[in-house]
């Protein structure tokens, strides 16, 4: 077992209060981008200690906001061996916490701040690693830290990569620290998001005016992120809404769509009631309602049994429609989908059968199928040389690794964009919790232990393959 000197300890404590201090909130939806402040102390930091260091300053004009990125590598053999993570954070509501988010504090051996986990205290574990250390004749360690990871990574790592391939500078390996709970990660589901667009048509039926509450119910994890959606297990208030007024002519639907990526918690519907009841008839009326929203609401009921190829998941697939817009022209309906599969146009294909079903010749609705975001999913044997590194590393620390191989409840990281080049990466993050919450914290003590660990997969990497694979 390799212990840290005081030095290290300090220099790690210091370096995470330091990342944490800048408050790196990135959310496209609001318009936020960090600015260049965290990655300009990282840069600086690094080009100290004998790194060449390239930083990437990458116009979003969406949102007419920078995303700031810091590449830096020491060495100049094979293989290249890349330790990966991000600076930028989810916002933070300074009521909900106890202290504020970007003042780190330290509680027994708990690190408190936002991005404490997620992930300012690995990359502070990753930069101490190296600070001082000579590759000599054994490879290059290289440090990617991307600046947009908490909305995609898009503006980060792709120009990064091409930067990479100019140089003939692609890494062997990658190694990201994501926040796991000291879990081995190789295999995340891809992400496909698309909008469904519906005409809103209306037309007249007799009945009476109805209104019924659905809320979403979590069995376990109370988060509301798709990544955390076990169909079966847990209900969707707009899925349960619709199966169970399958059938029903719907004037409205209301509810807390907010996200893509994000359930709505509670979903309103205003319908028809219809009713052959003679002694109501009195309170029956002719009402508007809309078959666009009707003919949804069909669809919708079965909507996650649509059929397209996937690869196996230990947690299956699941498919949300979290967002819900109507005005008084058209209906979008975005989904989030969790699956095993980077074949978009499959989905895409599946959602569009399944939909064209409930549009009869009568309705005379148009339906168009847009993709709107996706992100490939990450699949590596967890056989493979690295992951099992990996574990030797960790377990050489006294570190158990609980489980090796996909991530359950997590969402895509910047890991996928390797390994769909075909380099294998893999994930060792710390103990921690609260990551996208309040108060959340990551233990320092995993931190230390992962500095080592990370150091010593390197050594053990450099040691084991003595030519570029490339």
């Amino acid at each position: 077992m390799i212990n840290l000197t005081n030095f290290e300890k300090n220099s790690l404590l210091t370096i995470a209060k330091q990342l944490i201090s800048y408050p790196t909130e990135i959310a496209y939806r609001k318009q936020m981008a960090p600015n260049d402040e965290c990655a300009e102390f990282t840069k600086e930091l690094l080009k100290e200690h004998g790194f060449t260091v390239k930083s990437f300053t990458v116009r979003n004009e969406d949102i007419g906001k920078d995303v700031h990125s810091v590449l830096a590598w020491k060495g100049e053999l094979v293989p290249r061996i890349m330790f990966l993570g991000h600076l930028d954070v989810v916002p933070a509501d300074p009521s909900a916490w106890k202290q504020d988010p970007y003042s780190p504090h330290v509680e027994g051996d708990r690190l408190y701040g936002r991005g404490a986990a997620d992930m300012k205290g690995p990359v502070a574990s990753m930069i101490t690693a190296f600070l001082d250390l000579d590759p000599g004749d054994f490879g290059t360690v290289m440090l990617l830290f991307s600046g947009d990871e908490e909305e995609g990574g898009f503006y980060s790592i792709p120009p990064i990569i091409e930067f990479l391939k100019s140089r003939n500078l692609l890494p062997t390996y990658v190694i990201n620290g994501e926040p796991s709970n000291h879990e081995i990660v190789t295999k995340r589901r891809g992400l496909a998001q698309f909008q469904v667009i519906l005409p809103n048509k209306k037309q007249t039926s007799v009945g009476r005016v109805n209104k019924q509450v659905f809320r979403t119910a979590k069995s376990g994890d109370q988060s509301l992120h798709t990544a955390r959606f076990t169909p079966g297990a847990d209900v969707h208030a707009l899925i349960a809404a619709s199966k169970t007024l399958f059938g029903k002519k719907i004037i409205h639907v209301e509810g807390d769509f907010l996200k893509e990526n994000r359930l709505p918690q509670e979903v309103i519907v205003h319908y028809i009631e219809e009713t052959m009841d003679e002694s109501s008839s009195l309170l029956n009326h002719e009402i508007t309602y809309s078959v666009g929203l009707t003919i949804a609401f069909r669809a919708l009921a079965g909507i996650t049994g649509i059929n397209f190829p996937t690869e196996p998941s230990i947690v299956g697939r699941s498919i949300a429609p979290n967002i819900l817009e109507i005005d008084d022209e058209i209906i979008k309906i975005a989904f989030d989908i969790r699956t095993m599969t980077n074949d978009t146009k499959a989905i895409q294909k599946a959602i569009h059968e399944h939909f064209s079903q409930f549009i009869t010749p009568t309705s005379s609705l148009s339906l168009e199928i847009r993709l709107l975001r996706n992100s490939e999913m990450m699949n590596v044997d967890p056989e493979h040389l690295l992951p099992k590194t990996l574990v030797k590393a960790a377990s050489e620390e006294g570190i158990t690794v609980p489980h090796v191989g996909e991530k359950i409840g997590g969402g895509s990281s910047d890991s996928r964009f390797f390994t769909n080049l075909g380099i294998p990466a893999a994930e060792i993050g710390p103990i921690h919790d609260g990551s996208h919450s309040p108060n959340e914290w990551v233990s320092i003590s995993s931190l230390m232990k992962l500095t080592i660990v990370y150091r010593r997969t390197f050594e053990l990497l450099t040691e084991s393959l003595t030519q570029d694979p490339w």
